[in-house]
């Protein structure tokens, strides 16, 4: 039988693929004169597409999810045996020969009754898309199991990298508390599960270990264990999420010259280790008590604000900050940006306008803006000695390590991808977070996250056979904007109107359904949707960091920080979290 539809197909022969998409159901009638013989069916799928389409499936009680060709059938599948499926429009075409690579190879090796979505990089987008995956009312009838998802990322750790600044410099977050262990996470989210109606107990795998190579054609991935061994990974969907702490600034990244291996007195501001790195340098011991340390951090975009701001507002031992960038917080809200300057002259940052060359233990190398007041109008570059270099933005690339073969045509000045409405880079090929170049939407914490939940329908709709109609398409919504001037200290610019969208992402895909008229309807009266509210001070540093409690993976897990954060704020009494 050949029924699922529509599910994506394209022009490409997975190992691995469970149905054949994007192109129509095939009538049942015509069915015996197309399946010769040595083809099996495995597993049972839902006929969609017309009407009596899905009526001679419920006749037949059969559907497709997937087959498999002896060698002996595919050898005798002549052309003029060849099926021919229903395309986009009504058109009829005959399957490509990469098309039939897909049915003669669909199972080889593993039950190909089991449908494996793979996602690459388990950060903020990444893992909260395999969450909302797994919560999912996957069907599981007639023997059909749930999905496999599996996330890799070489951390044991997912970091919540929006509060990786209050954990390595600010000190008023704890380690477990944006830093959970994937294992508990699971744990939490197994937990969550069991109280949401229709979900099923879809399995999620963490493998430890890096992407190297993704064949999105033939659907299989090349994987680099902690170990150094390489396995490959078969898989029927893949979303790529590498992801970044900060969009890279292009007048920053253009021509800087980083040193090739880990130098002292130079850090990146990327990852959970360069937060601890950050962490021991602030809290050495043995430093000078009566010098002051000099820091220079190069990129103005948020997290080189924040860092700055943050390191020049400790109350203790604040060294001298530097920062470095042609602009301050390039496409931010124009308060924010007025707000974050003055707090920065406020704590003593100097602001050095103009490009980083390279850095180096003990400074860097930069050439001023012409365009800076009082700036010489000579070409000559110029030393600036520190102790710490810090560099944020522009010092790696979205893809960087993971090879896609065939390799995307289009990309960014960063290295970002084109996607498509449905966040595809190709039918079956995903792609959220700063490795995807979306108009309008900044490579933010937040678009992450909004692209995790439409990206999870899309795939869960791709592997059930909804029709397009179905899918939703992305468009991104910028509901707030913060950023963190020190412990208490805070700019924030939010739109009251579009906080309501937080809503469903936070709630199960049942409950979500369940609110969705409603906040439809709130959208639909346009109230106050262009209005903005700036926010500055402990409100604006209060706000944000009960945003990013909500926002943190799994119930339990956010239940657990906010009994903590409550604790801690009843001992010190005060007001804030912290």
């Amino acid at each position: 039988a050949l029924a699922t539809s529509p599910c994506s197909l394209p022009a490409r022969g997975p190992p691995s693929m469970t149905a054949i998409a994007s192109c129509g159901p095939v009538p049942l009638s015509r069915l015996p004169s197309l399946v010769p013989e040595g083809l099996g069916c495995v597993g049972q799928g839902r006929a969609a597409g017309t009407r009596s389409g899905r009526a001679q499936s419920r006749a037949a009680g059969v559907g497709v999810a997937a087959f498999t060709f002896s060698a002996a059938a595919a050898s005798s599948w002549t052309a003029a045996r060849r099926p021919t499926l229903a395309g986009p429009g009504g058109r009829r075409s005959r399957l490509g020969r990469s098309q039939r690579s897909v049915v003669m190879q669909a199972g080889a090796g593993r039950d190909v009754g089991r449908q494996r979505i793979l996602v690459v990089g388990g950060g903020v987008g990444g893992f909260n898309l395999a969450l909302r995956l797994a919560e999912m009312p996957w069907p599981v009838g007639g023997g059909r199991p749930p999905p496999q998802i599996m996330v890799v990322d070489p951390k044991d750790r997912f970091v919540f990298t929006p509060l990786l600044a209050d954990y390595a410099i600010s000190g008023v977050i704890e380690l477990d508390e944006f830093a959970p262990r994937y294992s508990e996470l699971f744990a939490h989210a197994a937990r969550d599960r069991a109280y949401i109606p229709g979900s099923t107990q879809a399995e999620v795998e963490h493998l430890r270990g890096s992407i190297k190579r993704i064949s999105w054609r033939r659907r299989v991935a090349t994987l680099c264990t902690s170990t150094g061994e390489e396995q490959s990974l078969e898989f029927d969907v893949v979303v790529v999420s590498p992801g970044l702490l900060a969009a890279p600034d292009a007048a920053m990244s253009m021509g800087l010259e980083l040193p090739s291996s880990p130098t002292a007195g130079v850090l990146t501001f990327s990852s959970l280790d360069d937060g601890e790195k950050l962490r021991e340098w602030l809290q050495d011991g043995n430093a000078d008590v009566g010098a002051t340390r000099r820091l220079a951090v190069v990129g103005a975009g948020y997290v080189g604000a924040e860092v700055a701001a943050s390191v020049a507002a400790l109350e203790t031992r604040a060294p001298s900050v530097a920062l470095f960038g042609s602009s301050l917080l390039r496409g931010s809200e124009p308060a924010n940006q007025r707000r974050v300057a003055k707090s920065l002259e406020a704590l003593g940052v100097v602001r050095k306008l103009g490009r980083v060359l390279s850095v180096f233990s003990g400074g860097l190398l930069w050439r001023s803006d012409a365009a800076t007041p009082g700036a010489a109008e000579t070409n000559e570059s110029q030393q600036h000695d520190c102790d710490l270099v810090i560099v944020t933005g522009g010092a790696a690339t979205p893809f960087a390590g993971c090879e896609l073969e065939p390799a995307p045509t289009d990309k960014t000045s960063s290295g970002a991808v084109p996607v498509d409405d449905y966040l595809r880079i190709a039918p079956g090929i995903f792609c959220i977070g700063d490795a995807a170049a979306v108009e309008g939407s900044p490579p933010t914490g937040q678009a992450a996250m909004q692209q995790a939940e439409i990206a999870a329908w899309n795939i869960f709709a791709q592997c059930t056979g909804m029709p397009r109609p179905k899918w939703r398409k992305y468009t991104p919504s910028a509901m707030g904007e913060f950023v963190t001037l020190g412990s208490k200290d805070a700019a924030a610019v939010v739109a009251p109107a579009r906080l309501a969208k937080l809503l469903p992402p936070a709630l199960p895909p049942t409950a979500a359904a369940a609110v969705a008229p409603f906040l439809a309807a709130v959208a639909a009266t346009g109230a106050g949707e262009a209005a903005r509210v700036d926010l500055g001070g402990t409100p604006a540093a209060l706000l944000r960091r009960l945003s990013y409690l909500y926002r943190m993976p799994t119930l339990g897990h956010r239940a657990w920080v906010a009994q903590r954060w409550a604790e801690r704020a009843k001992q010190l009494g005060v007001a804030l979290p912290s």
